[in-house]
């Protein structure tokens, strides 16, 4: 059975064009769903990756406003940089191997 957390029974058809799939595992059929989690992705139909990369945005500023005291305080700039690449950049940047990319004129 195809598990992952909380989302038991469920697949996802990356294709163009779209086209019906069953699956059957143990005589039961699994689910084709439009979005789904993989670890911390989120895989969807939209080949921009908009919604996952708008996600990991919100995260990595939320991310930057837990430690905003710390980024604001007087530290060393050389430290302040090191915990951004730490603290916010590895937030927005994981899962980027899976995003598709693109050329935008």
């Amino acid at each position: 059975m195809l598990c992952n957390g909380n989302e038991c029974g469920k697949f996802k058809v990356i294709s163009r064009p779209l086209s019906p799939v069953q699956i059957m595992i143990d005589q039961e059929q699994l689910k084709n769903v439009k979005n789904f989690n993989y670890w911390v992705s989120m895989t969807t139909n939209d080949p921009r990756c908009t919604h996952e990369i708008t996600s990991r945005i919100a995260m990595a500023k939320a991310a930057f406003n837990k430690k905003k005291a710390v980024f604001t305080s007087k530290v060393d700039l050389h430290l302040s940089k090191k915990l951004a690449k730490c603290y916010i950049w590895s937030t927005a940047l994981c899962g980027a191997e899976t995003w598709t990319l693109r050329k935008v004129y």
